[in-house]
């Protein structure tokens, strides 16, 4: 284990998109969205305190993230580059759910996330990619999504840290993932707070039954939960064939699994705690989230 102090790694089940802002309950997004997920995870971030219990394992010197790096599995890149914030401000929503349904003006227009991006450290982790062999590149277009911006309003909604977004990569390679969180795990001796948003499970062909995924999150917890990074980085290099119905959990696009890739690799060997855990879907989808701490 490091001697020196590090902040935790956090991963996060964001759970449904921007619904929890329609107001009434007869409007067809609201129920279309409340059909896709009959939870958001997040909504109940506060109820649980689950960001004091964050706070709680930061080091002692650090009453604050100096900043939030957050991978998101909204951010699907082609390609080989890493994208970064490169924005000096969000300002907007880039709102991914148009190809399944759109979602009225009324609705993106309360989506925004007023953060201020850390552009200086958005240029570092470029740098520090390009020195493990990884290629980045800053996206001065792209605002937010709901990868970010759900967890973001929820644990900090006066936007008064700091962010930088990154991509996930469309091949889904889960050694270019964890090598990336490799790169980025001196970050936490700085004070910075990296955070995965996706999902434990994410069938939204809803095949997959109760008992597998149980056994599927059972045995990935296990392997989270273990201070061994060799071990961890192993399973999870493999893990659509290490880890039980892991293709049923997550047929193709596995996008929501990847960010719990870089945590790890960001990681290392820090070891999980399950901040809170709730089961939807007749028990078949979990909506985990997870802690990494020394």
């Amino acid at each position: 284990m490091s001697a020196e102090p590090r902040m935790p790694v956090l991963f996060i089940c964001h759970g449904a998109g921007p619904f929890m802002f329609i107001k009434d309950e007869d409007h067809p997004t609201r129920k279309v969205l409340k059909g896709l997920d009959s939870s958001s995870n997040l909504v109940h971030f506060n109820e649980h305190n689950i960001y004091n219990i964050v706070q709680g394992h930061f080091p002692p010197h650090v009453k604050s993230p100096t900043a939030i790096v957050l991978i998101s599995a909204h951010w699907v890149v082609k390609g080989d580059k890493f994208n970064l914030s490169g924005k000096e401000y969000y300002s907007g929503y880039f709102d991914d759910f148009t190809n399944r349904f759109p979602i009225p003006e009324d609705v993106l227009a309360k989506c925004g996330y007023g953060a201020k991006v850390d552009l200086a450290l958005a240029e570092k982790i470029r740098k520090l990619f390009e020195e493990h062999g990884i290629h980045a590149e800053l996206d001065d277009k792209r605002e937010i999504d709901q990868g970010a911006f759900v967890p973001l309003t929820q644990i900090l909604p006066e936007a008064q840290v700091p962010i930088v977004s990154m991509s996930i990569l469309e091949s889904f390679d889960p050694e270019i993932h964890i090598r990336a969180g490799k790169a980025l795990a001196e970050l936490r001796s700085q004070g910075v707070l990296i955070i995965g948003s996706g999902s434990v499970t994410h069938d939204l062909t809803r095949t997959s039954t109760s008992e597998e995924a149980h056994q599927f999150v059972a045995e990935l917890k296990k392997v989270l939960e273990s201070k061994d990074f060799k071990h961890k980085e192993e399973v999870l290099c493999d893990w659509k064939k290490t880890l039980p119905f892991a293709t049923k959990c997550h047929p193709h696009p596995e996008d929501h699994f990847i960010p719990l890739l870089t945590v790890a690799g960001a990681a290392q060997d820090s070891h999980a705690i399950t901040l809170h855990e709730e089961w939807v879907w007749d028990g078949a989808r979990s909506n985990a989230s997870f802690l990494f701490v020394d």
